[in-house]
């Protein structure tokens, strides 16, 4: 009888108390969605950036060197090969893939038709070796299939290709300093233009290395 009595009162109470406790289940519900598309974002974010940075730098792992000439630096001049695979092996890092790459950094403009566009980064690579990198831009206008490690083509964004008035096979004047800070310039032809809406891609351009090593007037083994 007792635990008939204690039952009954259960019952009344829950079904007296009905409403709270659908009120508790709705605010658990609500503050556990709340959390899980916020760590759904941020994991979603984390990724996006990390992928970004990946492919715009090139790989998981970068090494950068600086040159300093009256206040202007200019990245991409790592000389001593040795000294950073002696490194990679003490950390016991094994690359599964290594490329070299020049980058010119803020120093690079594109002109055409009376129009100038300054680069935030000029990237110099070896098409033939970073074909993955070049599988992953977005190409709007344009191919992939006729670069060649030795040609004169330049990739360039779609922002910038706007702002010039730029369409593909045009011939574009790049323009940089050169690492002993003496201005130097070439032709292009651009050959593709990509979209990319991230904060590393508005105002980049691909060259050829050995291009890009000859407008900075750098040996191409540097």
């Amino acid at each position: 009888m007792k635990l008939k009595n204690k039952a009954y009162l259960a019952l009344k109470y829950m079904i007296s108390h009905f409403r709270r406790y659908i009120f508790l289940t709705a605010a658990i519900s609500l503050g556990f969605g709340v959390i899980t598309v916020i760590t759904s974002l941020t994991e979603g974010m984390s990724k996006n950036v990390y992928n970004a940075a990946r492919y715009h730098y090139g790989g998981d792992l970068i090494f950068l060197g600086y040159k300093y000439l009256s206040g202007w630096e200019n990245p991409g001049l790592v000389k001593d090969d040795v000294a950073v695979s002696e490194a990679l092996k003490a950390a016991g890092v094994s690359p599964d893939n290594a490329v070299k790459r020049t980058i010119c950094y803020k120093e690079g403009t594109l002109f055409f038709g009376g129009n100038a566009v300054r680069q935030k980064y000029l990237h110099g690579l070896d098409w033939s070796k970073e074909a993955e990198t070049l599988s992953q831009l977005d190409i709007v206008s344009g191919s992939l299939s006729a670069l060649a490690d030795d040609d004169n083509s330049i990739l360039i964004s779609e922002t910038t290709a706007r702002e010039l008035g730029v369409r593909v096979n045009d011939d574009v004047n790049v323009h940089a300093m050169t690492i002993n800070g003496q201005k130097n310039t070439c032709y292009c032809v651009v050959k593709g233009i990509f979209k990319d809406n991230s904060l590393f891609g508005a105002y980049k351009s691909y060259l050829s290395r050995a291009q890009l090593n000859k407008l900075l007037d750098m040996k191409y083994e540097e």
